[in-house]
C-alpha cells in the first residue's frame, strides 16, 4: 500500500511547473489543487489517502478485479440501463488506460470502485448511475460542462430514440472525472485537452439533444419530410475518414449529382438536415464524433456545390438506428454486413 501514499508535497513540487493557462481553463473548484511547491497541503483536504480510503480500496487489485467487472458486465445483456451500462464500461475503460499508464496515485482503485457500484446496482435492480462519488483522486473542474451535461441528461432522460446520445452523455461524466484527476495531480495541460475533448462531443450532440428535449415537452416539426437519400458511407469516404480530405472520387461524383437534384427544386424545399450513423463497432463516443463530422462534410460540400444556398443543417447519431442487424464472428465479414448502417442519410423537408 505504500506506492499510494505518495505525498502531495510530491505532487505539488510537479506542480510548479504547469501550464498557468491550462490551470486557470479548468476552473477548479478545489483551492488545495491550486496550491504547487512547498506551500501545497499535504493532509486530507488535499487528497492525502485516510484510513477510511485505504480500507475502501486498499485491498483492490487490478490484476485480478478488472476482469471479473468485464465479466460481471458482460453478464448484465444489452437491455439492461444503457446509461448505467454505458457508464460502467467507460469506468472499466478508463481503469485499463491509467493501469496501462502505471498510474499508482489511486485512481485505478478508484475508477474500478466506480464500475463496480454500478455493476452492483445494475445486478440488483438499483439505479444509482446518476450519481457521482466525490474521489479522492479527482478535483472538480470546468462547472459549466457538468452544468451542461446535466442539462442535457434531463432533455433525453427516458426518450427512447434518445438512447445512444444519452449513453454518450454517460461516458462525458466519465471523461470529465478523469480530466478531474489529471487537474488533481497537476497534470493541467492534459486535463484541459481531455476537458476540450468532452466539450467537442457535448457541442457535437446539440441537436440531438434539442430534438429529445422537444419530444419531451410535446414540439412536433410542422415541416414533412418528402425525401430521405441514403448515402453509403463505404462509397463516400476512406476508411475511418471523416473530413473532406477523406472524400472518395465516386464520393464527390455523387454528391455532385445530389446537388444538382437539389438545386432543380430550390423552390419547394423548406430545409434539409443531414444525419449522419456509423456501425455498431468503436466506442459511443468515438461513433458520435465521427458521424457527426461525416455529416458536418456533407452538409459543407452540398452547400458549395449549390448555386442558391438552402437551409441545411447537420448532426451525427453516432450508431443508433441500424438499418441491419448481423451477429457473424468473423470480423471481415461482421464489418461487410454492418455496411448499411454506416451511412449519410438527406431529410429535404417541403416548404408546404
Amino acid at each position: 500500500m505504500k506506492r499510494y501514499l505518495l505525498t502531495a508535497g510530491l505532487v505539488g513540487l510537479l506542480g510548479g511547473c504547469a501550464s498557468h493557462s491550462a490551470r486557470d481553463s479548468l476552473n477548479i473548484q478545489d483551492p488545495t489543487v491550486l496550491q504547487a511547491g512547498f506551500d501545497a497541503q499535504q493532509g486530507m483536504a488535499a487528497g492525502a489517502p485516510t484510513k477510511e480510503w485505504l480500507d475502501q480500496y486498499g485491498h483492490m487489485d487490478a490484476g485480478t478485479m478488472l476482469p471479473r467487472l468485464q465479466e460481471r458486465w458482460n453478464a448484465l445483456g444489452p437491455k439492461d440501463n444503457s446509461y448505467a451500462r454505458a457508464k460502467a464500461q467507460c469506468w472499466i475503460d478508463t481503469t485499463k488506460d491509467e493501469r496501462a499508464k502505471h498510474n499508482q496515485w489511486g485512481f485505478v482503485q478508484e475508477a474500478m470502485g466506480e464500475a463496480d457500484r454500478l455493476i452492483t446496482g445494475m445486478e440488483s435492480g438499483k439505479d444509482n448511475s446518476r450519481d457521482n462519488t466525490k474521489l479522492r483522486t479527482a478535483a472538480i473542474i470546468r462547472p459549466d460542462l457538468w452544468k451542461q451535461l446535466r442539462s442535457d441528461e434531463r432533455s433525453v432522460k427516458d426518450e427512447d430514440d434518445c438512447g445512444q446520445v444519452e449513453r454518450i452523455l454517460a461516458c462525458q461524466e466519465v471523461e470529465l472525472m478523469h480530466a478531474g484527476h489529471d487537474a488533481w495531480r497537476r497534470s493541467f495541460d492534459a486535463a484541459e485537452s481531455r476537458a476540450n475533448k468532452v466539450k467537442q462531443t457535448l457541442d457535437g450532440v446539440t441537436s440531438t439533444v434539442r430534438s429529445c428535449s422537444a419530444k419531451k415537452t410535446g414540439g412536433a416539426d410542422v415541416a414533412r419530410a418528402v425525401s430521405i437519400k441514403h448515402f453509403k458511407v463505404d462509397a463516400l469516404f476512406r476508411f475511418n475518414s471523416g473530413d473532406e480530405a477523406g472524400l472518395l472520387p465516386e464520393g464527390r461524383a455523387e454528391l455532385d449529382r445530389y446537388s444538382r437534384e437539389l438545386g432543380g427544386k430550390v423552390s419547394s424545399i423548406d430545409r434539409v438536415e443531414v444525419i449522419g450513423y456509423t456501425d455498431r463497432l468503436g466506442g459511443p463516443a468515438y461513433n458520435q464524433s465521427l458521424s457527426n463530422r461525416r455529416a458536418e462534410t456533407v452538409e459543407r460540400y452540398l452547400q458549395k456545390q449549390l448555386a442558391t444556398p438552402l437551409p441545411i443543417t447537420h448532426r451525427g447519431e453516432g450508431a443508433s438506428n441500424p438499418m441491419v442487424s448481423c451477429t457473424d464472428r468473423n470480423r471481415d465479414a461482421l464489418i461487410k454486413c454492418l455496411a448499411p448502417n454506416r451511412r449519410v442519410d438527406v431529410h429535404v423537408y417541403s416548404a408546404e
